[in-house]
């Protein structure tokens, strides 16, 4: 019993200390929304209020016209939905080789793509613009698509590790019914990797989403911007007469997609963080 006891007591600490984690990572998202539930002058008052009083929905409904969110949107969807597709499409395929097939080399191919990672990424920053730009594709959306369709490479390990603990003995049983590797990727692996992929396409959609280094460096005109291009031009019109609740606004905006995202594949998100966690 006093062994139940301390257990317990531990469990309840852990879970106080995790509580209050939560809370002080939920703290700015929650003063996010309700600044932009304030007025001009409610946001700058000292001491601050939590609850506004009264709700004000204007910079909801301004921040349309101040800056291009709604097209800010529309390219950050253009740029994440094919990066997204053909990107996990060619990774899962990359994985697949890698932990089932008889691949000559195979482990040291592996290593050596997972050592690509340990280059930074601002080395490789003006090579690639150069080339883009001899290309003539500066101030279009290729730069930022074209390389994501071949493949996410952190994407690729957390695949290969994932289908590891995948029994060999149904690609087997699949091979002496008949079945090419073709046809075993499509209807046993990816069946399988539903919650690893569901897991690594939220993290890779909050990527694009919330990049805004390379749309920076790749696009000129602003009907091109995508959404962190457009809260960044917000901001600069909006901090000179202190509009902190339409920034708000746009940034909870901004927001929506990922909780929806999150929201719609939170079990399959949660399932293969356990699996993947047992199986070390």
């Amino acid at each position: 019993m006093k062994i139940r006891t301390k257990e317990r007591l531990v469990n309840t600490v852990i879970h106080i200390i995790m509580i209050l984690v939560s809370l002080t990572m939920l703290f700015p998202f929650i003063w996010m929304i309700s600044t932009s539930l304030k007025d001009k002058m409610s946001a700058l008052e000292f001491p601050p209020k939590w609850i506004p009083d009264p709700f004000n929905w204007e910079g909801y409904t301004e921040v349309w016209e101040v800056a291009p969110l709604l097209s800010g949107i529309k390219n950050s969807l253009t740029i994440a939905i094919p990066v997204l597709l053909f990107g996990t499409l060619s990774s899962a395929m990359a994985a697949f080789a890698f932990a089932k097939m008889d691949i000559p080399k195979k482990n040291f191919l592996f290593m050596a793509l997972l050592s690509s990672m340990m280059i930074p990424g601002m080395v490789t920053l003006i090579p690639q613009y150069l080339v883009w730009g001899k290309a003539g594709y500066i101030d279009s959306f290729i730069p930022l698509i074209l390389p994501g369709t071949l493949g996410n490479i952190t994407m690729m390990f957390f695949f290969r590790q994932y289908l590891a603990g995948v029994p060999n003995e149904l690609i087997d049983a699949a091979k002496i019914d008949g079945a090419g590797w073709i046809t075993i990727f499509r209807k046993i692996m990816l069946p399988t990797m539903k919650p690893a992929i569901a897991a690594q396409v939220i993290f890779w959609f909050m990527g694009i989403w919330n990049d805004f280094m390379g749309p920076l460096i790749y696009l000129d005109s602003e009907e091109n911007y995508t959404i962190q291009l457009a809260l960044r031009l917000l901001n600069n019109m909006s901090e000179a007469t202190s509009e902190y609740p339409m920034i708000m606004a746009g940034a909870v905006i901004s927001c929506l997609p990922l909780l929806v995202l999150y929201i719609c594949f939170q079990r399959y998100f949660v399932d293969s963080m356990v699996v993947s966690g047992l199986k070390g």
